[in-house]
């Protein structure tokens, strides 16, 4: 498995409040903070509708937040069939399984930066 380039995980959503900023125009965002598990800030969301009715916003952050969680499963997943001798061209394997694993493994190379 490869070592992280990102901050480690696990990540999670921390406190949201909203910005009103008043420049050359009025803007108001919704914003929420992701940390790692070494209080790093890993992202800073921010919409443009109020979070308390935008039920998107929130839910964007807990995948932000999940995303550590998912590549690491995704990968021994991967290492489990790979080192386990799984074979995609074995018979038993269905054209449905293939595609999963291909997009298991565009997933992984999408989220290290390998794609």
């Amino acid at each position: 498995m490869m070592a992280a380039a990102h901050t480690p995980g696990p990540w999670m959503q921390t406190c949201a409040g909203d910005w009103k900023a008043v420049n050359d125009y009025r803007a108001s965002v919704t914003w929420t903070g992701i940390i790692g598990a070494d209080g790093t800030v890993v992202a800073l969301p921010v919409s443009d509708r109020p979070a308390l009715s935008d039920p998107i916003f929130d839910a964007n952050a807990r995948l932000i937040a999940a995303a550590p969680e998912m590549v690491e499963t995704l990968q021994a997943l991967d290492a489990f069939w790979s080192e386990g001798g799984y074979n995609p061209d074995d018979v038993i394997w269905t054209d449905e399984m293939r595609a999963i694993w291909k997009r298991l493994r565009a997933a992984i190379a999408k989220a290290t930066g390998a794609a």
